[in-house]
């Protein structure tokens, strides 16, 4: 994304949620990355949800599920990951939201587990 905005391109960002990754950052978190996105002039789609991609041999807009339309030249895709923490919680790593909350030993200060 920063890429695009470096080149001056327009970035709209789908979220299927109500918030920037719910599922890993508390709702202050969420908002902060929200508006430093925003001053970067990403527009933020909140509740939104990729339909289909419209175009002849080339994109031209996206589809969402509930009608609107945006024209654009280039789709980026990903509707997230769920880590398996399974490992993690068995070595008694503290983890909270998918990231390791907090050492369990001075020998693991530097070891952090992130995503969700």
């Amino acid at each position: 994304m920063e890429g695009l905005i470096a080149r001056g391109a327009k970035v709209h960002y789908l979220l299927r949620g109500n918030r920037y990754w719910s599922n890993v950052l508390d709702e202050d978190e969420s908002h902060l990355v929200e508006n430093r996105l925003k001053e970067e002039g990403v527009e933020i789609h909140t509740h939104a949800e990729l339909k289909e991609i419209q175009g002849r041999g080339h994109v031209q807009a996206i589809r969402l599920v509930d009608g609107r339309a945006l024209r654009c030249d280039i789709v980026a895709y990903a509707i997230g990951v769920v880590p398996r923490l399974e490992l993690a919680q068995q070595a008694g790593l503290v983890i909270e939201r998918g990231i390791l909350g907090r050492p369990v030993h001075a020998h693991q200060r530097s070891r952090y587990l992130c995503g969700r």
